[in-house]
């Protein structure tokens, strides 16, 4: 598989993701919907998940 299209799909789903924040932010959801909050929000959860 090309490394450039795996790169595109990647950065076209994190744009996804960031619209689906905003619109959660937007809605009272999450109180921070920017992509440094999402990085942090995963990262707990992924910690959460090694205990």
């Amino acid at each position: 598989m090309d490394m450039r299209f795996l790169a595109d799909h990647t950065v076209e789903k994190i744009k996804y993701i960031h619209a689906v924040y905003d619109l959660a932010e937007e809605y009272g959801d999450v109180s921070d919907g920017s992509f440094a909050a999402i990085e942090k929000r995963w990262k707990q959860e992924n910690a959460k998940r090694q205990k």
